[in-house]
């Protein structure tokens, strides 16, 4: 048929498939930021609708994560227990998040006002 007539195998070499897994994570991913609500509605956890699907759908590697992030949207969570050090940067931070732009680029305004304030930079910054 027509499919198999461009199909030559001289164009092959002759070594061996691979298989990545990290790559079809990735391209999983890219898939699911992709698809449509009405797509995976069934899939999804109960009360889960179209607007909170379209938020969470950038965060996902795979569906099944967002009854983690429906977990979060419905709670209740858990608070994780901080240390002092690490309280007093949480309120800094929340008092710099109320000073910024919101409607420009907050994340990077947020994290170049909490590095230029603490001097942090890195994972001890996030």
């Amino acid at each position: 048929g027509p499919r198999i007539a461009p199909f030559d195998f001289a164009r092959f070499g002759r070594a061996p498939a691979r298989f990545d897994e990290a790559e079809l994570a990735k391209v999983n991913a890219r898939i699911v930021h992709q698809l449509p609500y009405i797509r995976v509605a069934e899939r999804l956890p109960a009360g889960m609708g179209a607007a909170e699907w379209d938020a969470v759908r950038p965060n996902l590697s795979r569906i099944a994560e967002a009854s983690d992030w429906w977990q979060v949207i419905e709670g209740p969570i858990a608070a994780p227990a901080f240390d002092d050090d690490t309280r007093a940067y949480l309120a800094q931070a929340a008092s710099i998040a109320a000073s910024i732009d919101w409607s420009a680029d907050p994340w990077h305004a947020l994290t170049a006002a909490l590095k230029d304030a603490t001097g942090r930079k890195g994972k001890a910054l996030f």
